[in-house]
């Protein structure tokens, strides 16, 4: 039997040829496969200076191991945040940071001609002009949240909560800036009778996931560096209150008995069949120092409705081998991606200029039919290293700028049926810090051989690292950093794009989110603290997905004067371009009985597929509904928002948050491909409906 779905995407016109025409153009830069030349080195990066050099394994003869099934146990906690003691964490200085340095901190760095910088010009006063800040409010600091150096900022954003995590501790914030509760990973996690219980070493990652209206925080755990047991600690919530609400916790052993290796830079992203996440493995010696060995990237496919129902936790996972490193899933905000679509996982190529794209499939009904595929090696311009020791002012020291590895998040964006992946990191521009993105077009799965978009934002001699970017519904773009230099101490800025803006740049400028008044100028442990985190974070608001939410660290001078020395902040902000807006609307009058659709180009015009009354028993025979978030099938066959035949219904919501809710109820505001709307309802604003 044909099974009907009627899908509405939220985009004006305008803004859909303006994506074909944007599709259409190829990029400024058509790369082929260039030799990155000498491989970066493993080093060891301590909270000061770089250590000595740890070797790859051999990659041995298979790229890929697996799938390997697991199932961890859940732990019920239904207490209050707001009630747990802060427990300090168990190393102030935390862990050292395993890494592929950006070359040999002794020998000269070799330098690549980059053909994608941007031309200069002043981004005091640019052509159009980044958006002001909507709120700019602290998250936690050194201070509150009992931490070492560095915080690691990650955050996201739901629809009445911000979470900011640090490498010690979480805070939840309204979304004015109201704290409503902090509290330390070493109280949060108990009952799991492992090393996650009071024993969280951090890389935390903290993700809302909107098909559930739920949250996931995570962080690693073990006890002894060379030797584990090594698990990431899973946070789930119970509900979409992460206060007060209730959280499953779960304990996955991320090594195992044949490869007990340490899982470093644990990274995760939302997908539409599970969570997905990868780290670095470590065979660690003589306290992860000379002797240890960078072993794979592992990858794991976790399901999503078993973590967010309690039930006991089916995880698949995946081993690549030592010529992969710094792996990122990919993450969806915005309309999903088609049913049946793999999780893109991406990397930065050690040995070519390119970006090797991997697919994860996994079968929750199978576990031994998921497979992990790949690379797709698309071609990008090259570029140098960014140096070892970004500069701040004196007495400042020289920061970590964490080489050329992918910065989260891998974000997935479908704007007007075409797919892509956007991605960035850091490079060098004469010897300073700059900031490197790329949009790859990854529609219907198809991993095109050459960017859309590639750029180098340089656009000054100041340092501009640490980079997250994120896009809105209509396809604009804003990326988020931190900016330095001999005389500007560390401050947070974000720059960005209109769809509309011309290919390869960012051409509405930047603007600081909070200008940094001191330095990073403590010790840490011993030696002078160089560690800048791992990585900061952008993020989209699901309640309308034009809203943009950024964190990372900065210095305030006030607690240098004040004797409070490293005293690292946070700062939490938001800001919107003005030209993103929600475009459909819902009536209880307008009745449509014709279902058009146009074809892959703008050029096609409309075509009426058929023509349907909706009356009668409902629902018709050969009409299905999917919730396109998390796939679930939910009808409100109910005589709700009648019209003008025996039956006509609206559905109640797709998902567990809608499927409840009473005729006359007020419906979530959020996209309507989530919903399939059957019976009175407005096409105000949409420009297709696609029949399957």
């Amino acid at each position: 039997m044909t099974k009907h779905s009627l899908r509405l995407p939220l985009l004006g016109l305008a803004v859909l040829v303006g994506v074909g025409l944007l599709l259409a153009s190829s990029g400024r830069f058509n790369s082929p496969l260039l030799s990155r030349g000498t491989p970066e080195p493993v080093v060891l990066s301590f909270s000061g200076e770089s250590g000595a050099e740890i070797v790859r394994a051999p990659a041995g003869p298979n790229a890929i191991s697996g799938p390997v099934f697991q199932v961890v146990a859940a732990v019920s906690f239904d207490g209050d945040l707001r009630r747990l003691a802060k427990a300090p964490a168990t190393d102030e200085n935390l862990r050292p940071e395993l890494e592929l340095d950006s070359r040999d901190p002794l020998a000269p760095a070799q330098q690549f001609n980059d053909t994608a910088v941007q031309p200069p010009y002043d981004v005091l006063a640019p052509a159009g002009g980044m958006p002001a800040p909507l709120v700019s409010f602290d998250g936690v600091d050194h201070a509150t949240g009992l931490g070492g150096w560095p915080p690691d900022t990650n955050g996201d954003v739901g629809p009445n909560h911000y979470i900011q995590t640090v490498n010690t501790a979480i805070g939840i914030y309204s979304k004015t800036g109201t704290p409503l509760a902090v509290t330390t990973f070493n109280a949060l996690f108990d009952g799991t009778g492992t090393p996650c219980d009071s024993n969280n070493k951090g890389d935390p990652v903290v993700l809302y996931d909107k098909g559930y209206d739920r949250w996931l925080v995570t962080d690693f755990a073990w006890i002894n560096n060379d030797t584990g047991p090594y698990y990431e600690c899973l946070a789930a919530s119970k509900t979409g209150d992460p206060v007060a609400g209730g959280w499953w916790f779960y304990a996955l052993r991320a090594d195992d008995p044949t490869h007990n290796f340490l899982n470093d830079y644990p990274k995760l992203g939302v997908w539409t069949d599970g969570i997905y996440m990868a780290a670095n493995m470590f065979d660690c010696q003589n306290n992860c120092g000379a002797g240890t060995t960078f072993q794979a990237s592992r990858v794991w496919a976790l399901n999503r409705t078993d973590m967010f129902t309690g039930a006991a936790l089916r995880v698949v996972h995946f081993d690549t081998n030592s010529s992969v490193f710094t792996l990122l899933p990919s993450n969806f905000r915005g309309a999903a991606p088609p049913a049946g679509a793999p999780n893109y996982f991406v990397t930065n190529d050690q040995g070519l200029f390119a970006l090797d794209v991997f697919k994860f499939h996994v079968n929750w009904a199978s576990p031994a039919s998921s497979t992990f595929t790949g690379p797709t090696q698309v071609g990008v311009t090259s570029f140098s290293a960014p140096p070892v020791n970004v500069l701040q002012p004196a007495p400042g020291n020289g920061l970590d700028s964490l080489g050329t590895r992918l910065m989260v998040q891998n974000q997935y964006k479908k704007v007007g049926g075409a797919e892509s992946l956007w991605l960035t990191h850091a490079v060098g521009v004469s010897g300073k810090a700059a900031v490197r993105w790329y949009q790859l077009n990854v529609t219907s799965g198809s991993v095109a051989g050459s960017p859309v978009q590639q750029s180098t934002f340089q656009p000054d001699t100041t340092n501009r690292w640490m980079p997250s970017l994120a896009v809105d519904r209509v396809g604009n773009m804003a990326i988020g950093y931190s900016l330095s230099s001999a005389t500007i101490s560390p401050t947070i800025a974000y720059a960005g794009r209109l769809v509309s803006d011309t290919l390869n740049t960012l051409a509405q400028g930047e603007t600081p989110l909070i200008a940094g008044t001191g330095v990073q100028n403590n010790t840490c442990g011993g030696p002078p603290c160089k560690r800048w985190g791992d990585y900061s974070a952008m993020t989209m608001d699901p309640v309308d997905d034009c809203t943009f939410w950024y964190t990372t660290e900065y210095y305030d001078n006030s607690d240098a004067v004040a004797g409070i020395n490293g005293n690292w902040r946070t700062r939490i902000g938001s800001f919107q371009f003005p030209g993103c807006v929600q475009v459909i609307t819902y009536t209880d009058q307008l009745y449509l009985p014709l279902v058009t659709y146009s074809g892959p180009s703008v050029n096609d015009g409309w075509t009426t597929l058929m023509q349907e009354g909706f009356e009668g028993v409902w629902p018709s025979a050969g009409w299905a509904v999917s919730e396109s978030i998390s796939n679930q099938r939910f009808w409100g066959a109910r005589d709700c928002k009648a019209s003008t035949g025996s039956n006509s219904a609206w559905a109640i919501g797709g998902g567990p948050i809608g499927s409840g809710l009473p005729c006359g109820a007020s419906y979530p505001n959020v996209n309507a491909s989530d919903f399939m709307v059957y019976g009175p309802f407005s096409l105000v604003g949409a420009t297709e409906a696609n029949l399957k």
